[in-house]
């Protein structure tokens, strides 16, 4: 399937994800979910080609999850429908640095504590060779 192909709407990755990816640039109102999502999402807000999109509620601390993974935290309260950006995520790639990783119980540099899964042995996002993002 090509990009002129594709179908309009959001693509869930993994059935776990919180957040799902435009397809093509998308206005507010209703979007079909494809992928591991099916149904609606009601958008509340343009949502550009590449970009991520709230499927639930996803309160301040909170980890985003893409791919099965938590990509970073939120930074506030994110809304279902809503754009989800470098305006309301905190990226988990160096947020706490100690020695290049995470450290169990620690802060970001926004002050959120670190989700409990990146803390997990081997954890990193799909093709983050882990650590320090300059790796």
């Amino acid at each position: 399937m090509t990009m002129a192909t594709m179908p309009a709407g959001l693509y869930r990755i993994d059935p776990s994800d919180n957040v799902a990816t435009a397809l093509a640039d998308c206005a507010p109102g209703p979007a079909p979910l494809l992928g591991a999502g099916t149904g609606l999402l009601e958008l509340t807000q343009p949502v550009p080609r590449g970009h991520k999109a709230a499927l639930a509620p996803i309160g301040r601390g909170q980890a985003v999850v893409k791919y099965g993974y938590s990509i970073g935290l939120a930074l506030c309260d994110i809304a279902p429908g809503s754009r989800v950006d470098e305006a309301n995520l905190a990226s988990a790639v160096g947020l706490v640095r100690g020695g290049g990783a995470f450290r169990p119980g620690g802060k970001t540099a926004y002050g959120l504590p670190v989700h409990p899964r990146h803390n997990e042995p081997g954890h990193n996002e799909p093709g983050h060779k882990g650590g320090d993002s300059r790796d």
